[in-house]
């Protein structure tokens, strides 16, 4: 029912790196044949990692973001037994687990992939207006001196494939899938914040929940 890869390298390295989060949307999917006839009303949000630490802080901000909206969540870190998931438990059991907390879906989010890429820096921001210095050659040489003769860079910037999913625990089905894409997030509670905040919007794009 639920795929077993795990976050943990991905939430420990999240407190070593710098740079300001930025998250993107990069697909998402909806099994129309098995969205239920009434509303979900109780999720039950679970990160699949091996840090309990960082899969608490991850399912406690999507948790928040979900109640402002309206669901009734049940945390997984809370639930589950410390350790519960790396021992890779049955199937059955698992659900047994997940459906005693009362709850009627699961969101479930994981890393797929994680790679560098290169990213240009230019040396000088490109400044789009230019007409002021078309009367003079000098200025408009003066004025683009700047872009064209200071060379940019290229840094190295670590990318992160996220991919969350909702399944029925009636149906035990696929009912939505999104992949998004995180670049150098700052630090573990503003990733899960970010996140939480990236599939709220995503599910109020598509019609699942209100403003």
């Amino acid at each position: 029912m639920i795929k077993k890869l795990f976050l943990g390298v991905f939430f420990l390295s999240l407190f070593f790196v710098s740079c300001g989060p930025s998250q993107y949307v990069t697909g998402s999917y909806v099994n129309r044949e098995a969205l239920p006839e009434e509303p979900y009303q109780k999720i039950f949000i679970l990160a699949l990692g091996s840090h309990n630490t960082s899969r608490s802080v991850v399912e406690k901000q999507l948790a928040d973001a979900a109640r402002a909206k309206g669901f009734e969540t049940v945390i997984g870190s809370e639930v589950l037994p410390s350790g519960f998931l790396a021992e890779r438990p049955d199937k059955q059991i698992l659900h047994e687990e997940i459906v005693r907390s009362g709850a009627d879906a699961v969101f479930t989010v994981a890393l797929l992939h994680a790679e560098t890429q290169d990213r240009y820096v230019p040396g000088t921001p490109d400044p789009m207006i230019s007409y002021p210095f078309y009367g003079s050659y000098y200025g408009y040489y003066n004025f683009r001196y700047p872009l064209i003769y200071d060379p940019g860079y290229y840094v190295k910037e670590n990318v992160y494939f996220i991919e969350g999913n909702l399944y029925d625990l009636k149906t035990d089905k696929l009912v939505w899938n999104l992949q998004s894409k995180s670049y150098e997030p700052a630090n573990l509670g503003e990733f899960g914040e970010g996140y939480a905040a990236l599939v709220m919007k995503q599910l109020q794009k598509e019609g699942w929940v209100r403003k």
